[in-house]
């Protein structure tokens, strides 16, 4: 293989296929000359490409020009030599829609856009209606249809329509793009303002912002030469400085803020006490963007204020439903109990009670304490009470161990939000059981709350001494504090053989105590600085790879371990090579690697976490490979879940929350991810052998300082005490 790089270069190529992987996307194609005809047979056309530029996804079929520096490369394929043109991030790449007949015909029957409208059908509608097909579709109306019938179904128009739809939109997302607005700001403002997407921004630049571009990046783009805006936006900016700053001050989870936290985020933006003042009094004079409470002093975005109050309401309503402990619970209680192959503390059995007489309750605990066969002994009472049960956790893995430990068939929250509503008819049972619930934010309780009927039962187990939310509110730590839901806390446990000295190293580390012995027991500490990690990890990892898993504060870190574990390891297996149409392609995936599935796919029988071992990289009729789980399920992996799958030796500890390992390292970085509740929780995802790699002085800091979940201001248990 040789390469030869070439300046600035501009060619027209028609797609042959893509693939996305992670940020970048991979197009294929042919050189064609103007007029769409093939230029040369004798190279290939190569462009990776940032997947947030696109305007659109790109499909067979499609012509694009690309600008930038080519670097020609020379792949030796056995009887000839092969010429690629291959571009990295070029300058520029544009889409263009097809005027040419049989260009037109290409893109519509090879563009999954246009489902069901095969090539046959596409050369009639050019046949019938030329270039005026393109003002036909653009009306999306009735006045072409009983033309359209002509040639396709009422199905197929209807995907004809859909799909131009989206191309439509070309005029505003190259506008857009040309304007230097990142494609995943595009597409929120189009979702929002459709049609009006142009009109609006060429108004105000600093609408933007409301989509979460920074007034910052706006100004740039305003300033940038040859920028579409060229009047003053004085007041505009002033405005969006307001929403920014607002934004700004939820960073960190808390649903409110004061004043003075407000003036800062704002003038940080502005540098002008004049325009800070006249932001802050927007805010102050528009209830539909923040309500504020001069008596406490206190702001509130408006949708988080309305979630907030409807969330206490509901949990408030369910509180005051208590009942009494009745003859008839005692009795499923004691069927239970009898058939249980281990009893339960008295601890867990009042547990029992309170989760059966009240209509909302929480089940807390550490790792160990046995709040899953409490729960599960709960569950098998209220089945034979008539509840109906439905069981969710936020994660896919959460969800999947949460099945394997009570039996129940179990969802992730985002599966049961698009399911059908839970009706609670009257004298019905339901009840909801969610696990994990120390990871649930605001925003996610209110669509539940708004999934289900106001008489169904809520049932929340986890840890409020683990991870936070990603988002905003902080509903379990809420809830234990709350006087008016009956919390049971689980405290002994049962996991673990003491001699592990892992529970009582957490216990520790929870209350905010530097364990005596850095090292005791099964955990062992490596004092060394963040540059020397990387070395002792693949050392430990070595001693025990199968039952080993590393976990990470940060992506960044997680890649480069991945990598330099399987460089370790397993640099020498077949990687996964496979065909796709008639072009090569690799991914960075050898046989026998451990691998991470990082989205869900039902259909594939993976969710968001999924966790397993490449078993086969032979490239088949039906798949690409094979990955056999941790639960013993074999995956086969195909095109679609090409983008779903990266290694696994280390992953954050957001894809490890709510599993357990044997043996687990854990790379303490001091950065804003590693706090108490981090470190809590990575430790406690340990089932024998922990090995904490990083510096005494870290593992001090983030212990002592409190967690900051608990900095998190909120309002809901008191609009719970309090609302009426």
């Amino acid at each position: 293989m040789s390469c030869q790089e070439l300046s600035s270069h501009t060619e027209k190529l028609r797609v042959t296929s893509h693939l996305q992987r992670q940020q970048d996307t991979l197009i294929k194609g042919v050189p064609i000359d103007d007029a769409t005809q093939l230029k040369s047979a004798r190279y290939v056309v190569q462009i990776w490409v940032d997947s947030d530029n696109l305007p659109v996804i790109p499909a067979p079929g499609q012509i694009w020009t690309v600008t930038g520096v080519c670097e020609v490369i020379q792949v030796d394929v056995g009887d000839f030599i092969r010429d690629i043109h291959q571009y990295s991030h070029p300058e520029s790449l544009d889409f263009e829609l097809p005027n040419d007949g049989e260009v037109f015909i290409q893109f519509i029957a090879k563009d999954p856009e246009f489902k069901g409208i095969g090539e046959s059908k596409a050369r009639e509608l050019w046949h019938r209606f030329g270039i005026n097909i393109h003002e036909m579709l653009q009306e999306q109306g009735a006045k072409y249809l009983s033309d359209l019938r002509e040639v396709l179904s009422d199905k197929s128009i209807k995907a004809l329509y859909a799909g131009y739809k989206k191309y439509q939109n070309l005029e505003h997302t190259i506008w857009m793009a040309k304007a230097g607005v990142p494609a995943s700001i595009q597409r929120r403002v189009l979702k929002y303002h459709k049609a009006g997407t142009l009109e609006e921004l060429k108004i105000n630049p600093y609408e933007l912002v409301n989509f979460g571009m920074s007034v910052l990046k706006v100004d740039q783009l305003v300033r940038t030469a040859g920028s579409p805006w060229t009047e003053n936006y004085s007041d505009q900016r002033v405005i969006a400085a307001a929403v920014q700053g607002l934004r700004d001050c939820f960073s960190d989870g808390s649903t409110y803020t004061n004043s003075s936290k407000l003036n800062t985020k704002i003038f940080n933006i502005l540098k002008n006490a004049e325009t800070t003042k006249q932001a802050v009094d927007y805010l102050k004079a528009n209830q539909n963007v923040a309500i504020y409470h001069e008596s406490e002093d206190r702001y509130h975005p408006m949708a988080t204020a309305i979630q907030e109050l409807a969330v206490a309401k509901r949990f408030k309503h369910l509180a005051s439903h208590s009942r009494q402990w009745n003859k008839q619970d005692e009795i499923s209680l004691n069927s239970v109990l009898g058939k249980l192959s281990l009893s339960l503390t008295d601890r867990q059995i009042e547990a029992v009670r309170n989760l059966l007489v009240n209509q909302i309750g929480c089940l807390t605990g550490g790792a160990g304490t046995g709040k899953t066969f409490t729960c599960n002994t709960f569950l098998k009472t209220a089945d034979l009470l008539g509840y109906e049960v439905h069981a969710v956790a936020l994660s896919g893995r959460a969800a999947m161990r949460l099945h394997e430990s009570i039996g129940y068939l179990t969802k992730t929250i985002a599966r049961f939000l698009r399911d059908a509503p839970v009706e609670c008819s009257q004298g019905g049972k339901r009840l909801l059981l969610i696990d994990e619930a120390s990871m649930v934010d605001l925003p996610t309780m209110f669509k539940i709350i708004n999934h289900i009927s106001p008489e169904v039962k809520i049932v929340f187990t986890g840890d409020p001494n683990q991870l936070p939310p990603i988002g905003i509110g902080k509903i379990l730590h809420d809830l234990v504090k709350c006087d008016q839901v009956v919390n049971t806390t689980l405290d002994i446990v049962k996991r673990q053989e003491g001699s592990s000295g892992i529970p009582e190293y957490t216990e520790s580390i929870k209350n905010g105590l530097v364990p005596d012995e850095l090292s005791t027991g099964n955990i062992y500490f490596h004092e060394m600085g963040s540059d020397q990690f990387e070395n002792t990890v693949i050392e430990l990892f070595g001693e025990s790879p199968e039952s080993t898993r590393v976990i990470a504060s940060t992506r960044k870190t997680t890649r480069s371990i991945n990598e330099s574990i399987q460089r370790s390891f397993n640099a020498e297996s077949p990687k996964m090579e496979f065909l796709l149409g008639t072009e090569n392609y690799f991914l960075n995936l050898r046989l026998g690697d451990q691998v991470l599935f990082t989205q869900n796919n039902y259909q594939a029988g993976v969710q968001n976490g999924t966790l397993g071992k490449l078993i086969d990289v032979t490239q088949t009729q039906n798949h690409l490979g094979l990955v056999r789980t941790d639960t013993g399920d074999l995956v086969e992996v195909t095109e679609g879940l090409l983008d779903a799958i990266e290694l696994g030796y280390a992953i954050t500890l957001h894809k490890a929350q709510g599993s357990q390992f044997p043996r687990i390292i854990v790379v303490l970085e001091d950065n804003r991810i590693t706090d108490r509740s981090w470190l809590y929780t990575a430790i406690t995802r340990a089932e024998l052998e922990v090995h904490i790699i990083g510096s005494a002085a870290t593992l001090k800091k983030v212990t002592i300082a409190p967690a900051k979940a608990f900095k998190r201001k909120t309002l809901l248990t008191e609009l719970i005490e309090f609302s009426a």
